[in-house]
């Protein structure tokens, strides 16, 4: 794989795409993600830079809340744990986001950063709030 197009393709035709959920930024593909217990998660999809030689990028966002500064501490230190992503802060929301290199990607590497982004958000969600808004 090696093109943020052809990155969509896999992501379409693996995922259930949900069309203009309220959540979804601008510009972003929302797809539901199953965790365990029963759970999902929303995960939003876009390009990502592009940087030449080294190729596209794709970026996996996966809101969990809006955290109090508190609470930020918190998950800053949880995350540190995590096996990827880091925290941004998406118009007011709090999320986890993780870039992949395009280049010279595997599908199963797409599914498991797709997975590992979901689970990991879905876990923080159910710690800091006790629901499934995401």
């Amino acid at each position: 794989m090696a093109t943020y197009r052809e990155f969509e393709a896999y992501v379409k035709s693996n995922y259930p795409v949900l069309k203009n959920p309220k959540n979804s930024p601008k510009g972003f593909m929302c797809v539901e993600v199953p965790c365990p217990n029963e759970r999902s998660h929303l995960i939003f999809v876009h390009p990502g830079a592009n940087m030449g030689k080294i190729g596209e990028f794709a970026e996996v966002v996966a809101f969990f809340g809006q955290l109090s500064e508190a609470k930020l501490e918190k998950a800053l230190e949880e995350t540190f744990h995590l096996p990827l992503g880091g925290l941004v802060n998406i118009h007011g929301r709090t999320a986890l986001r993780h870039s992949i290199p395009l280049l010279n990607i595997d599908e199963s590497e797409i599914a498991t950063a797709i997975l590992c982004t979901a689970m990991s958000a879905d876990q923080l969600e159910a710690k800091f709030f006790g629901s499934d808004k995401f």
